[in-house]
């Protein structure tokens, strides 16, 4: 029977280094992502935001003072909701007082909010008299995350090909000293 053969020392190091960049480049990744999450709720609130001054421009022009049933129709294609409210606000507004307080005052206001037992990012926009509401679930599907997975993709094969490059010379620097010092042992 014969011994089988470890693996060489270059190759155990090279192994090694690679799990450890892979490890990282997985860790970054994902860091990277909970920290990026945030920049996409913001850009969705700023979309909601853009949404409510639309409406309440609209409702300005419009004597009905009903959302126009077109942007309604382009609104909820994209999983949003609009309403306008009389003020004073009524109690089941998903606002909370601050954001209540800075409508009321004629100010717009945006943010998250929980509402019959849904978590909705929204945008209130001030009327004379009224408030135009956009809201939508806070949960971020595809559409929110599209603009900004390329960049995250690109940025994990960039450290992977760089990583991929570095370990076998990373590798081999060390492997050539401690073979030097096991053979003179060996002598």
């Amino acid at each position: 029977m014969t011994p089988q053969r470890r693996p060489s020392l270059r190759a155990r190091l090279l192994a090694a280094t690679l799990a450890t960049v892979l490890a990282a480049v997985g860790v970054t990744l994902v860091v990277a992502g909970a920290l990026v999450r945030r920049s996409v709720e913001r850009a969705a609130l700023r979309v909601l935001e853009r949404d409510a001054a639309q409406l309440a421009l609209r409702l300005q022009v419009d004597p009905t003072g009903l959302p126009p049933a077109a942007l309604v129709r382009l609104l909820a294609a994209r999983g949003e909701r609009a309403a306008v409210f009389p003020l004073p606000l009524p109690p089941g507004v998903p606002l909370g007082p601050r954001d209540r307080e800075a409508v009321v005052g004629g100010e717009p206001a945006s943010g998250r909010a929980h509402w019959q037992g849904r978590d909705l990012l929204f945008a209130a926009h001030p009327l004379p008299g009224r408030v135009a509401l956009v809201v939508r679930p806070a949960r971020l599907g595809w559409g929110d995350w599209r603009p900004y997975v390329g960049a995250l993709a690109a940025a994990g094969l960039a450290g992977l090909a760089l990583a991929s490059g570095a370990s076998p010379l990373l590798a081999r620097a060390i492997a050539r000293p401690v073979g030097r010092v096991a053979e003179a042992a060996r002598r």
